[in-house]
Order: structure tokens, then sequence, then C-alpha cells
């Protein structure tokens, strides 16, 4: 609802008899009846005047509303002229507040300007200033009677809000400010019909040192809609879940939790508001994470959401099954994924796909965030021109060599775009051996083009060169044993931000914004900065503490951070980097870096980075730096 403001001003001629001999100074309450405007003019020498507008607030609900009602205008003489002062005070105006809001409304009153003094509008320097802050709250009897408020005025509203609660009042306080206001009653429930009054009456004390002038003062009193109150349950028929929480919104809405619940065989389909069965909603679903509305500024927002499940099909080839998809080479294709597949797999469900492209294959999982990933580094290996190996030598899998085009019906393209392989740059016949060798090295913006960086090609035996550790065994060991028999991680290959985008992030330098295209399989993306396709979300999922997305504070985080990257079930290999500025090679088996598809400026990328001090989950670095690619499905 709009505010009104009303404002009434009242000057006064000047009299030279009376300026020498004595003075009338008039004070006036000055409320919205115009038929005043005459009285402060019958009256020569100071005329006070203190108009007072009102303003009604509503919160953002249009349900609730508010209303400010002000009557009883008055008027204040003061006469005498001696050196003593005059000291007089006004009868009282009345406020009239009401509302429908639930949780009442809160009631202030503020100045027009910053230090609450009564100025003349014909001379700017005459001023008669509020008593101080540091001499408010006194009673009639000392405003009167001490010398120390000469020539100051104060005002007396009949309650004040203290320390949480209202109190009455009946002593003068100083003036609220444009700065400052003051707080006259927060109420707590709605009362419409049955309003709430508020007197406020003046007082001031003047002396003959008081220049003759009208000084005036204009007040806003306003009323604001408290924040609804709500309470949140979650439920899946008789187990709740997660906790419910209560509060209070001042956007009159709340952001439910981004919990995804998990329940062994079904699908979770999202949070009803009215269910009644597990799988049937008559009210409204909402995802987690979404903006609920709060329904009432009127009555409790009580609500409990029910969880709604599906049964699933389990296992990914089960999922692919019921799609209709056919099966390459003995595996159902990462390019038929689609958001019905994922839906239909268990969470913490494993399979086994086949990337069309060079027929390398790929474990997937579907984690507690409600998403299908790779749970391996992409090894989509472009070779240098010339390069004679035409099958990878520890899998004899068919080489990305072999494909000539990149294109929406095998890559993650979202328009009609088709890439040449021929247009990228690939460095894994060998790498620098030295620092500086300015021929393995990449521009730090990728504005050189696309470039990855193959172990495989660059030596056979360095693809498993990832002990096991405390890792899962079977994240990345689908091929081979390292040389003393144990498991060892295949590292998957190094892009730099332009190749892992195919090229369509590099016109993009506005962070937070993702590149549309991705070297990930038709199907399927670079994870993003932030929501639900973040390695952030999937990182929080898993974590029992608060993930940083910065560097934790205290090292026992970064490390419990690290250990959950790279341990079951996320199992993320920490393949080293391929450094832009020389070729080298670093932090094998230390280091971890993951891009995203989310730009954070003209010449850097966001990405998750983990190293032996420090774990970034939404970090920023050269886009030319060669970091590991796990695809989510789309």
């Amino acid at each position: 609802m709009s505010g009104r403001i009303r404002k009434i001003k009242s000057q006064a001629s000047e009299s030279t008899s009376n300026k020498r001999f004595r003075r009338k100074r008039d004070i006036l309450l000055d409320l919205p009846h115009s038929e005043f405007l005459g009285i402060a003019s019958t009256f020569s020498g100071l005329v006070f005047s203190l108009l007072l507008g009102l303003t009604m607030y509503n919160n953002t609900h249009a349900a609730s509303s508010i209303s400010i009602t002000l009557r009883d205008s008055v008027n204040l003489n003061l006469l005498g002229g001696s050196s003593e002062g005059s000291f007089g005070k006004s009868t009282s105006a009345t406020a009239s507040v009401e509302t429908n809001n639930y949780t009442g409304y809160t009631l202030t009153i503020m100045g027009n300007n910053s230090d609450g003094s009564l100025v003349s509008p014909n001379n700017s320097a005459n001023k008669i200033p509020s008593i101080s802050a540091a001499d408010a709250n006194i009673n009639e009897t000392t405003f009167q009677n001490d010398a120390k408020y000469m020539n100051t005025w104060g005002f007396r509203p009949s309650h004040l809000y203290v320390g949480g609660t209202t109190i009455e009042n009946s002593n003068y306080q100083v003036s609220p400010t444009s700065n400052t206001p003051l707080t006259i009653d927060v109420t707590k429930a709605a009362n419409t019909g049955d309003a709430n009054e508020y007197t406020l009456a003046l007082a001031a004390k003047v002396d003959s040192n008081t220049p003759n002038d009208s000084y005036t003062g204009t007040f806003t009193l306003a009323a604001t809609s408290n924040d609804p109150m709500y309470h949140i349950a979650y439920a899946d028929l008789s187990a709740t879940i997660p906790e419910a929480v209560s509060g209070t919104s001042n956007t009159g809405s709340v952001t439910l939790s981004t919990q995804y619940p998990s329940k062994y065989g079904y699908t979770f389909v999202g949070w009803c508001t009215v269910a009644t069965t597990d799988d049937s909603c008559s009210g409204t679903i909402y995802q987690p994470g979404s903006s609920y509305t709060l329904p009432s500024t009127t009555t409790d927002n009580e609500q409990t959401f029910y969880a709604m499940w599906k049964p699933n099909y389990g296992t990914f080839d089960a999922a692919f099954k019921k799609a209709g998809t056919s099966k390459v080479n003995g595996y159902y294709p990462m390019q038929s994924m689609s958001e019905t597949i994922c839906n239909n797999v268990t969470i913490g469900t494993t399979g086994t796909l086949i990337d069309t492209r060079d027929n390398r294959t790929y474990e997937v999982i579907k984690y507690a965030d409600n998403n299908c990933w790779m749970h391996q580094n992409l090894e989509l290996t472009l070779y240098a021109q010339g390069d004679t190996y035409a099958t990878d030598k520890s899998t004899g899998a068919v080489k990305a060599g072999n494909i000539t085009v990149f294109d929406n019906s095998n890559t993650n393209i979202t328009n009609n775009a088709t890439y040449n392989v021929s247009s990228f740059y690939a460095t894994q016949s060998k790498a620098a051996t030295t620092s500086g060798d300015s021929n393995f090295s990449w521009d730090d913006d990728g504005n050189d083009g696309g470039h990855s960086f193959s172990w495989v090609a660059y030596d056979a035996n360095q693809a498993y060169a990832i002990p096991t550790g405390s890792q899962n065994t079977y994240g990345q060991n689908e091929y081979t044993t390292s040389a003393n028999g144990a498991p060892s991680q295949r590292g998957g290959n190094l892009y730099n931000w332009t190749m892992a985008t195919l090229g369509s992030g590099k016109s993009i330098t506005t962070d937070g914004t993702a590149a549309p295209n991705s070297i990930c399989p038709k199907g399927w993306k670079l994870p993003d900065n932030s929501g639900s396709k973040s390695f952030y979300n999937l990182l929080d999922a898993y974590y029992t503490g608060t993930i940083s997305s910065g560097n934790p504070t205290t090292t026992p985080a970064i490390r419990d951070q690290q250990n959950l990257m790279q341990s079951d079930p996320l199992d993320f290999v920490v393949s080293g980097v391929y450094y832009r500025s020389d070729g080298t090679i670093g932090n094998r088996t230390t280091e971890g870096s993951f891009w995203s598809g989310t730009a954070y400026s003209a010449t850097l990328a966001r990405s998750l980075h983990s190293y032996s001090a420090g774990f970034y989950p939404q970090d920023a670095n050269y886009r030319g730096l060669g970091y590991a690619v796990r695809c989510v499905a789309r």
C-alpha cells in the first residue's frame, strides 16, 4: 500500500513592539487538518510548527494490509520573554494503527534532517535544537525547571520500544532524525477492528535569545508489517527427512532444503505439499533448493512437504533398455544418456558405458546429489598429425584420431556447429623435460586454441602411475595393475579450458557464464560452478560438515575434504597439471584439478582444485592450464 504524507506549515508576521517587549511563541503539532492554518497567523513573534506525515508499508505479501489514522490536531502557545525563558507543552495528538498481518507491525517515527532541529524556512541559520541524546528521557518537571534545557524542544510519545519490549512512556525524548528513526512499538499479532492508539505531545523551553522567526520540522510516522513466520517439515510418509526448520522471512519465501533423499529401488520425484501416497500428489511438487512462497500473512505458515517417489529400474543397463537404446560393441552408448534414464537409476548404482567417438568405456555412477556422473576422468585423445599410433597400446581401443568431426550427434554441442579434430592441438608425443621450453607452452588465456595432453601417447606406463593408496580400487582401474601387482589408477587426459569447451568459451568474459559446448559426450556436460550439477553440490551431498567454496580455514578441514574427494564413492583421481608456461607435468598424485564449464574472466575459468595445502571447490585459474575433465549427465 502506498504511503500518504500531508504536510502543513504555518508562519506568522512579526510585530516590532512584540519583538521588543514581549514574545508570544506558538508550537503547533500540525496534523492533516487545514482549518488550523489560521491559528498561528493570529499571533506575532516566534512560531514553532511540527508537521507530521504518515506512511504505511506492507511487506511483499499482497494479502497483508496496514493503516494509520491521525486525529486531534493541537495548538501550543508560549507566552513570556524574560531571560529565564518560558516552558510550554502541547496537548496530545492521537495515531491509530491496525493490520491484518498475523505477526503484527513495527511503528517508527523519523525526522527530515540529520540533527532533529526545528529550522527556519526563511533563515537556515536559525534553529531550535532537540534535547540531546545524553539528556533524553527527562520528565516534565526537569524539562521545565532545569536551565540546561533552555532553547531546546522535545517530544513525548506514549509508547517506546526498548530492549525488545514496548513500554508506556511519560517522559520527553530526543528528536528522531533522518538517520536515526525511533521505534515506538513492535506488535506480535493482527489487530483488525481493534486499533492500537498512540499519543504524541510536544514541549519547548525558549528565552529572549531566540531570534524572532518561524521554526519548522517535518516528521514521518511509519508502520511496517512484520516478517511472516514459517515452520517447514519434511516427511516420507511417517519418517521426517530432513530436519524441520522455523524462522521468519523478509521476502515472503523460503528456500527448501537442497538435500535429495534416497530410497533403495525408488527415484525421488520431489517434495509435495499435499500427498495421499508416496507416488500420488494432489498438491504442488517442489524440487530441493526451490523457492517456496509463503501462502499467507494472516495465518501461521505451517507446511509439511512429503517426499514423492517412483519405482526405478535400478541399473544403468535396465534404464537404457527401457528407453529402447541399442548397444554398441556390447555396451550402451554414453551418447544416449537422457534425464529420464538417469532418473530411473538408483542412487549409488554404477555401470559401464561406451563413448562412441573412440570406443573407450567408462564407469559411470549415480551419486547422492541425484545426478549421473562419469566415475573416471575423460580420456578422449587427440593425436598430432603424423602420430603413427592407430590404437591405444594398453587396450586396443580405436583412437580418437580416427574421428574427423565433432558434432551434436556425438559431442555436447548445443547447436548445429561442427568442429574438425584437426583444428585442435595435441601435445602427447612428449612433454618438456626442462623448465622454459617454449615448444610445449600453451597461452595463459587459451586464445591460442584447444590443447590436450594424453598420458598414454606420452608414455603408456604413465597412464597407470597413480597408486591406489587409500582410494577406492575400482574408481579408475578397469585396465591394468601396477608393476608390483597392486591396482593403480588411470589418470585420464589433461585439457586446457578452450579444448574442454571446444572453443565455445573463448569469447565469454563474465563470471558465472557457462560455455554452451564441451568435449563431453552428447548427453553430458562440464559441471557448473554452482547449483545442482556442480562439484560443490556433489561434495556437499557427502560431506558431514560445511563445504568451503574457497580454501578451508583449518588443515583438518582441508584434509577431510581432500580425502572425501579421493575416496569411495567419489574417487576423483589426482592426475596432476600440465603447466601452460613450459609444458612440464607437475604434482602427479598430489594435485587434482577439474574444469567446470563456467567462466570467471577473460583469462580465468572456474574449477575444482585440490593440492597438498589447499582445497577449492569453486576455484578460478588460467584457462591455459591442462586440467582433467569429469562430465555430468545433462
